[in-house]
């Protein structure tokens, strides 16, 4: 599978922002109410970090669970999103569809 480029990542990950959201095999993202969000670039990686009312993620398709985002990095083949108490959950570019 072809690697996908940052570009076209930030492309698909805008979704969020969508009255569908941004969704993938393993969850969905959607931002339901104002939010606030920070951009921010650290070498090669870009950050994008939520303070108030943060996006939910619902991480099951079956049993659906949702829980707070708190940041997305994303580098150049892939990036990590931060849930919750949780570790920081690493993805590839080539996950996303």
């Amino acid at each position: 599978m072809e690697d996908i480029k940052i570009e076209d990542a930030i492309e698909k990950i805008s979704k969020i922002f969508s009255e569908d959201g941004f969704c993938t095999e393993f969850f969905c993202i959607k931002i339901e109410e104002k939010t606030s969000i920070s951009f921010s670039k650290d070498g090669d990686r870009y950050i994008i970090n939520f303070s108030e009312n943060k996006p939910k993620i619902m991480l099951s398709k079956y049993v659906k669970y949702y829980i707070n985002l708190n940041y997305i990095i994303l580098g150049k083949s892939g990036g990590y999103i931060s849930v919750g108490i949780l570790p920081r959950i690493p993805f590839k570019y080539s996950w996303l569809s």
